[in-house]
């Protein structure tokens, strides 16, 4: 319980005898300075007393009711009924697009910010204590900031508490979950509760305040380099967001300074001799004279009380689902379809021209976001607007699914399983290797619902364009036969069926069952995962060099080199422009050979992660050694590229 420290009221300001008046501080706040009771108890909670002080039991000239007729000068009416009827409106609305109560929430309070003119007002109400109190009291000290650390953390206890209560009168929806995102607390809804000031006639200190406050802190944000195709960007946060669209409606800065702002008042010394301390609570306690004369006139007038009770503040409140992630792996059997939207600049004005028929990234995120998600939120993305939302798009988006390879191939580099000859090989040798596609991580970012293990199913069977039922993995494989030296179907020889894509997608992208949860740590290590596994890749190559017999071809790869065999990479070429120059140590783990005529052969090698295998076999001007064309003496190219499967433990 706080101490009540007496104020002194000079008696020609208070009483007609001229006499000395003395009043508690909860009355002075309360009746002097227009602070409303719930106010008070938090500023006398904040109040820091050199000694204990026993004061008789005065009375008051007044009811107590006079402070209450008008909207509190210290929080604006923040924690009247009126304000808490407001904001829990736009709770419900927005939490209605995510699906009402029904949905699981963070179990942290919902965050809040508060207007720094709060803390301004408050400031002046210690001021004006500080400035009323005779010289011979003790020494009080109530600090603004601890006062708004208190007011603010009551404000996010109601709020909470409402959700809660909310969510226990609604059955919640149990949706088939692995547990890792429970603990986690992925998919769940966000909250964030912003108040702001509206301009019309809310009254600052404008004149008394120091310039460094007055002078507006727009700091100069760097935007990032994002890429100069047409593609959406992710960006942004739902808390900035709201207040940029918020802020843009108002035109006195003053009403709405951050606390950094309002810090360079608060940090000025009290004292009764302060000069700063006397105006601002001088300015106070004249605007409340004012408030009680307006308040006075407007009810011997009309008789009504209603105007007095206008709360100058508005809620606002942005409601997003935190990121919740799942991983598979994937296969792509087309030498058109790119990992993600491939765009190059047209050399016509910076036009952008796209490159590949669809992406990897295309034709798993939408039907992610569409049949598991129900689509993604565009509520929280930054919009060039006012606060109702109205205005221009932004190419930044809040909301979206973020796709996420382990490493990456190139557009005319096919991503197939191993052949079947190769999968008995590791399944004899290393039991606990996996083969297969490469590892993938989707974020998605605010979505409407969160999933279930059976919406993630229909996701796969979507993309696959199958169904559980369906045998999936079996791709086409053709018998070729070589005429004048180029690869040529064998209409004679009987097509084989071997499993080496998941699904049946004609755009040749096909996701492995199950697509799954993962924790966030899954996608935060995806890259560095990639360094450690091991790849298997099929190179149809071309040498000048006519090679005879299979022996011939044997006796250089196999007689002559011992693997693992360490190459040294100079950075390619073709990469030069967006990777750093760089000697970087690869190995090619295995080798496995099949010559095909006299110019032509097939390569199935295993690498360390990282290995550029087309300038191992072409040597890219000497930049990689040893490589495939020092080997056999000769100029060697690569004509096709797959990768076969990625190993994974």
């Amino acid at each position: 319980m706080a101490e009540r420290v007496a104020v002194q009221l000079d008696g020609g300001d208070n009483g007609k005898d001229g006499s000395n008046k003395v009043k508690t501080t909860e009355d002075f706040l309360r009746d002097d300075c227009g602070v409303c009771s719930s106010c008070v108890s938090l500023l006398l909670a904040s109040a820091r007393i050199e000694k204990e002080v026993e004061l008789p039991k005065e009375e008051d000239d007044d009811d107590g009711t006079a402070s209450e007729s008008w909207v509190c000068q210290v929080c604006l009416g923040v924690q009247s009924k009126a304000f808490e009827t407001e904001w829990k409106e736009r709770v419900r609305e927005g939490i209605e697009p995510y699906g009402g109560f029904s949905q699981r929430f963070l179990s942290e309070p919902p965050a809040l910010r508060l207007p720094g003119s709060i803390l301004l007002r408050a400031h002046c109400a210690i001021s004006a204590v500080v400035a009323a109190r005779p010289a011979s009291s003790p020494g009080v000290t109530i600090l603004a900031s601890e006062f708004g650390s208190r007011l603010r953390e009551r404000l996010r206890h109601n709020m909470h508490q409402y959700i809660l209560s909310q969510i226990k009168t609604v059955e919640l929806s149990q949706a088939e979950e692995s547990g890792v995102e429970q603990q986690e607390e992925q998919g769940c809804l966000a909250l964030y509760h912003l108040v702001w000031v509206k301009s019309e006639g809310v009254p600052a200190p404008v004149t008394i305040l120091p310039s460094a406050c007055r002078v507006s802190q727009k700091s100069k944000k760097r935007r990032r380099f994002r890429g100069n195709d047409p593609t959406e960007k992710q960006g942004g946060d739902p808390r900035a967001n709201l207040e940029g669209r918020c802020m843009r409606t108002i035109d006195d800065e003053t009403n709405n300074m951050s606390t950094g702002q309002v810090q360079t008042v608060l940090n000025n010394p009290l004292g009764r001799r302060s000069e700063i301390t006397q105006q601002l609570g001088q300015w106070l306690l004249d605007l409340v004279k004012k408030h009680k004369s307006t308040v006075t006139s407007t009810s011997s007038s009309s008789g009504e009380l209603s105007s007095r009770f206008i709360v100058p503040i508005s809620s606002q409140v942005a409601v997003w689902r935190t990121n919740f992630y799942v991983k598979s792996r994937y296969t792509k059997s087309r030498r058109d379809v790119s990992q993600t939207p491939f765009f190059v600049p047209s050399g016509h004005g910076g036009n952008m021209v796209r490159k590949g028929i669809t992406s990897v990234e295309e034709e798993i995120c939408p039907i992610l976001a569409s049949v598991a998600c129900g689509g993604i939120s565009q509520l929280n993305n930054e919009i060039m607007g006012d606060c109702t939302g109205r205005g221009g798009k932004s190419k930044i988006v809040y909301g979206m699914a973020k796709f996420h390879a382990s490493g990456r191939e190139d557009m005319d580099v096919r991503m197939l399983l191993p052949p079947p000859n190769m999968i008995q090989t590791t399944k004899s040798s290393e039991d606990s290797i996996e083969v297969g596609g490469r590892p993938f991580v989707c974020e998605v970012i605010d979505a409407f619902r969160m999933p279930t293990t059976r919406d993630l199913q229909s996701v796969v069977d979507t993309i696959n364009q199958t169904n559980t039922h369906d045998k999936q993995g079996d791709l086409e494989e053709e018998e070729y036969t070589f005429v004048d030296g180029l690869f040529v179907k064998d209409d004679s020889s009987k097509n084989i069926r071997t499993k080496r894509q998941y699904g049946q997608n004609p755009n040749g992208v096909g996701v492995a069952q199950p697509l799954v949860f993962t924790s966030s740590k899954s996608f935060s290590t995806l890259q560095a995962d990639t360094e450690t596994k091991v790849k298997y890749y099929g190179c149809v190559c071309w040498s000048e060099r006519p090679i005879s017999t299979q022996q011939e071809l044997e006796h250089f790869f196999l007689q002559q080199n011992s693997y693992p065999l360490e190459i040294k990479q100079n950075t390619p070429i073709r990469v030069l422009h967006r990777r750093s120059a760089a000697i970087r140590i690869r190995h090619v783990l295995s080798l496995r050979c099949e010559r095909k005529s006299d110019h032509w052969f097939i390569l199935h090698i295993s690498t360390s992660a990282g290995t550029y295998v087309k300038e191992f076999v072409h040597g890219d001007l000497g930049r990689t050694t040893p490589s495939i064309s020092s080997i056999l003496g000769c100029k060697t190219d690569i004509v096709q590229l797959d990768c076969e499967g990625i190993a994974g433990v």
